[in-house]
């Protein structure tokens, strides 16, 4: 019990803190959600991706971990798909159940909950790299492919204007940057411009966590509909069922498994909500399912940290 209330209060809370801040104000105060989401994925997205990219040094070896979460996102598209129609969900509600299910909150939950775990490991750093090469793929697709799949998820919209909408898209240009200026002999830290980059970096979950607290406080609470808590049920529990299929195909040492395991388990990504609102596609459904889905996930999480210790005992 203690484990599961350390987790809560020094995990789960301070996200819930932020969030709050931004419900606050938004209940006090005229607050346009689009101008927010304006400023978060056209200028504070592309300088964390990347601010926190290029920098890093991330092994040859994490490229298999690269190659899962592909694998891992492809699978996860197909099931949610699958179950969107066969549960006739709209056009609408099936790009936000398809978002819902493969972006996952790899960042602001996904980074402070490994590190807890293994606080006391000596595999603490390596189980680090992974999350972050988890967090790299991410980053891409979800400023990428998720914006694609929201802005298809218009009844009238053609997948030539989804594709235009984004090539728009900032974050796409910054991932680029990254692997070409990481090919070039220079290094960009020591730049007089890098700590401004910084200083937008480090704004970027504690913007987008307040941002969705505006989105939840311009949301009605009340659920509406069972189909809130299809995607949940797919995020926290097939996503690791999907994870523990394809971490035994890829044959991962057991430090390494136990990570994309609970990785998998993460929720629903904040900025699936945000980018519901930015292409107008349903932003109250995925934002009652991001808010759901982040509240269960604590029961989520504490069953698949125990389990994963279980399945996949490391040797020290």
């Amino acid at each position: 019990m203690s484990t599961v209330l350390f987790i809560f209060v020094h995990n789960i809370i301070p996200v819930f803190i932020v969030m709050a801040i931004g419900f606050i104000i938004a209940k006090n105060f005229d607050i346009q959600i689009t101008s927010l989401t304006k400023l978060n994925f056209y200028a504070i997205s592309p300088c964390f991706i990347f601010a926190s990219l290029y920098p890093a040094e991330i092994p040859a070896s994490m490229g298999l971990v690269v190659l899962f979460v592909i694998a891992f996102t492809a699978l996860s598209w197909a099931v949610s798909f699958l179950v969107s129609r066969l549960l006739k969900f709209s056009r609408s509600e099936g790009s936000v159940l398809i978002n819902s299910m493969i972006f996952i909150n790899s960042g602001n939950m996904g980074l402070p909950i490994m590190a807890l775990v293994f606080a006391a490991s000596p595999f603490l750093e390596h189980a680090m790299t992974v999350q972050i090469s988890v967090l790299f793929v991410q980053s891409v697709t979800t400023q990428t492919l998720g914006f694609y799949i929201s802005h298809s998820g218009s009844e009238t919209s053609h997948w030539k204007e989804s594709l235009r909408s984004v090539l728009k898209m900032p974050a796409i240009y910054a991932g680029l940057l990254v692997i070409i200026f990481k090919l070039i002999p220079i290094d960009l830290t020591t730049m007089f411009f890098w700590p401004s980059l910084e200083y937008v970096r480090a704004t970027m979950i504690g913007f987008a966590l307040m941002t969705f607290g505006v989105q939840l406080a311009k949301t009605e609470w009340r659920i509406d509909s069972y189909k809130v808590f299809v995607p949940v049920i797919l995020r926290l529990g097939i996503g690791p069922l999907i994870a523990l299929a394809l971490i035994l195909l890829f044959r991962f040492p057991a430090e390494t498994s136990q990570v994309l395991l609970i990785s998998a388990t993460m929720p629903t990504a904040v900025n699936t909500a945000l980018i519901a609102v930015e292409t107008g596609n349903s932003p109250k459904f995925a934002s009652q399912v991001v808010m759901v889905c982040t509240i269960m996930s604590l029961f989520a999480l504490t069953a698949v940290i125990a389990i994963s210790g279980s399945l996949f005992p490391v040797s020290l």
